[in-house]
């Protein structure tokens, strides 16, 4: 106690303290709301830092000089608990009344309070606290008897850490490794320079900036070809910043189940280019995903990509200048609406792909979306499945099953505003369904399309189906047994439009086996019906926040 008195006992070094967790950290804004004498606080300060409680650190704002911040180190965050019991006894003894900031719980928004624990966890009042001395003295131990100590340290308490550009990246770098569950890392205005990829482990962490467009994490100097951000822990919150011209992806979370990806901007500021990264946000191999209000351009594989998860929504967000705007891959139980898709090479792509740990994707819904324009020239790298993906391409369904395709406004898609195809390449994988079971379009709004029918898929289809391509367009492809025979009823298309709306089956089974050439089948009466719409997606980070 006593060397911690030397180290604080001060009203001024306790009162720079506290600025400091209020998250002041600029020399002036403290001398401003102390009203300390500038070589008081250069002192105090210099103690601090001295002591190992602050760090202290250099920045230049354009046309001024150089000037020093003062951040607080672990060891600095660590006296919270100080602070907060010395508010609490102010409170109860000097000041007759509530302190005019008070300690809220982040889920409870309930006040805490400081008190006693045991080693058990256990609460104990502070009539039965007694001070006693960590090793044995004549005298002490009679009168204590066999009395267990008193503990003031219950569970490590969730840390608060301000992270400014003007500290570098590796005091980023550093935050994000020494984080732990519960942390709240908060990302300063400006942007930050950064040569090599962020990695977060830590469960229930929370990344947040101060917007997407004030808060900017630039790769425009990454020496590695990785991901930005890759986040491995659960329950992570990512929101309000940045990410801008990764070599790889943008932001990837692989295993991490009930993560949001929240208000986020991924760029590649160079525009359209294979060499730009494959993926803007990249959830992977997890449950309960959110994606909401993202905003994602120029990647050169999908610009909203989930992949092998499951339990997924992805909404209000926008895709534009990607070959794929939003993709869901081998995934069950995925619904996405309230987007904008727009100058993509294709705007919304539900695949199912073979030799993936997770296939046999299902439950899907899209709908109400805005799905138009999509008339980027496709530039992904050689050897990538959207490789096949037509410039003009709205919303692509690819052997999928229970597929539901409803209340969309589609138009300026100038191969075809809805395909439903199966898979086109060889594959070795026995448990693989090639073609899509279950699909329901319906209730979509159509504006001009299919006038343009861009490459080898465009091409395919208008040479049956001519120009301009119909609205709705399906393969025709089936399983052998069942084109000989019938497609059971959950597995079929089924189609419920306006009666303006243009359908076009291109039999392609038939031109594929038969020697001669098969008229196309153009009516969507034959369509006619409906499949059970899959329950709406419920995450359980959704209702919490």
């Amino acid at each position: 106690m006593a060397l911690a008195a030397e180290l604080i006992g001060d009203k001024w070094v306790l009162l720079i303290l506290r600025e400091a967790f209020y998250g002041v950290c600029r020399y002036d804004d403290m001398r401003l709301d102390l009203d300390i004498p500038r070589a008081m606080l250069t002192d105090r300060l210099n103690r601090l830092v001295s002591d190992g409680l602050l760090e202290r650190h250099a920045y230049q704002e354009p046309g001024t000089r150089t000037r020093h911040a003062y951040i607080l180190t672990r060891k600095g965050r660590s006296l919270a608990l100080v602070m907060m019991a010395l508010t609490q006894w102010g409170e109860a003894h000097l000041t007759g009344g509530d302190a005019p900031v008070a300690v809220i719980d982040r889920e409870t928004s309930g006040e805490l309070r400081v008190g006693l624990s045991d080693e058990h966890g256990r609460t104990v009042p502070l009539e039965r606290a007694i001070l006693s001395k960590r090793f044995a003295m004549r005298g002490i131990g009679a009168l204590l008897g066999g009395l267990a100590f008193v503990s003031v340290v219950g569970p490590a308490a969730a840390a608060d850490v301000t992270v400014y550009p003007f500290q570098g990246a590796e005091r980023l770098i550093e935050a994000l490794i020494l984080a732990e569950e519960g942390d709240r890392i908060t990302l300063g205005t400006g942007r930050f320079e950064l040569t090599e990829g962020l990695s977060l482990t830590a469960n229930g962490v929370t990344i947040r900036g101060s917007g997407p467009d004030r808060t900017v994490l630039s790769f425009a100097g990454q020496t590695g070809s990785g991901e930005g951000l890759l986040v491995t822990g659960d329950r992570v919150v990512l929101e309000n910043f940045a990410v801008e011209d990764t070599k790889g992806d943008g932001i990837k979370s692989k295993g991490a189940d009930e993560i949001i990806y929240r208000n986020l901007r991924v760029e590649w500021t160079n525009g359209p280019d294979e060499s730009n990264g494959a993926y803007g946000i990249y959830p992977v191999e997890s449950e309960h995903v959110l994606v909401d209000g993202v905003t994602v351009s120029g990647a050169s594989d999908a610009g909203i990509y989930v992949g092998q998860s499951r339990n997924i929504i992805v909404r209000n967000s926008t895709a534009m200048f990607n070959v794929a705007g939003i993709e869901i891959e081998n995934s069950f139980n995925a619904d996405v609406y309230g987007n904008t898709a727009t100058r993509n090479t294709g705007g919304i792509l539900i695949f199912d792909l073979p030799d993936l740990p997770q296939q046999g994707g299902r439950d899907i819904r899209v709908f109400d979306n805005e799905v138009f324009d999509n008339d980027t020239h496709n530039f992904a790298p050689p050897g990538n499945i959207v490789g096949i993906v037509p410039k003009g391409m709205g919303i692509m369904v690819m052997a999928n099953r229970n597929v539901h395709v409803f209340n969309n406004r589609l138009s300026g898609n100038d191969t075809a505003h809805v395909l439903i195809a199966a898979y086109p390449n060889e594959y070795d994988d026995e448990n693989y369904m090639f073609v899509p079971r279950g699909v329901f379009v319906h209730d979509n709004e159509f504006g001009e399309g299919g006038n343009a029918p861009d490459g080898e898929v465009g091409k395919t289809i208008s040479d049956v189906s001519g120009v301009p391509v119909p609205d709705i367009v399906w393969d025709g492809v089936t399983r052998i047994p069942e084109w000989l025979t019938w497609v059971a009823p959950e597995n079929r298309l089924y189609i419920d439009e306006a009666e303006d709306t243009t359908f076009v089956n291109l039999r392609m089974l038939n031109q594929i086996i038969l020697p001669w050439s098969s008229k196309p089948l153009r009516d969507k009466d034959a369509h006619a019906g409906s499949l059970p719409e899959p329950a709406p997606v419920q995450l359980p980070q959704d209702a919490a926040s």
